[in-house]
């Protein structure tokens, strides 16, 4: 487990691109997320957003953001040739939840709220069928992993100076 602060201007960002995100899925009528039910909705593309900061500030590369109108990409970052899905919860009891399963991808939990994260771990995409299940919860069906099935993303760096370079 690795516990991420992001700073004030981290944190500025992050509220800039997820405020951003939500004006353009409103924009272009994408509806089908869990925006819908809380009552500031652009809160989670917010957090969100500082999620995936976290995982970035942690493993030492950028975001994949691109917060145009257009298809929504399928991954959040691309780290030594991998691509990760970045996937947060505020709850520090929360489990993986994937609506959309790629099994090419590398899926990361992550826990908290600004500007205090919590990477909890990671799982392969073509791993999740076997340490998660399907579920239908109350607004969508979807895969969940259970976070302790998860492995730690640290095991996941490859050297040392990747080791040193994240928050600990």
């Amino acid at each position: 487990m690795e516990i991420v602060t992001l700073s004030p201007p981290e944190c500025q960002i992050a509220s800039y691109i997820g405020r951003l995100r939500w004006e353009i899925s409103l924009a272009y009528d994408r509806r089908e997320t869990k925006r819908n039910f809380t009552s500031d909705g652009f809160r989670n593309d917010i957090e969100a957003v500082g999620a995936e900061m976290a995982v970035a500030k942690c493993l030492n590369v950028y975001p994949e953001w691109s917060p145009t109108p257009g298809e929504v990409p399928r991954f959040d970052l691309a780290w030594n040739g991998q691509k990760l899905d970045v996937k947060s919860t505020q709850r520090p009891d929360g489990n993986l939840l994937i609506p959309y399963l790629e099994e090419y991808l590398l899926y990361v939990l992550v826990c908290g709220q600004m500007p205090k994260y919590c990477i909890l771990g990671k799982i392969k995409g073509s791993e999740v069928p076997v340490a998660g299940h399907w579920v239908t919860l109350k607004h969508t069906a979807c895969w969940l992993v259970p976070a302790d099935r998860l492995e730690p993303l640290r095991q996941y760096r490859r050297s040392q100076y990747e080791a040193r370079s994240c928050c600990h």
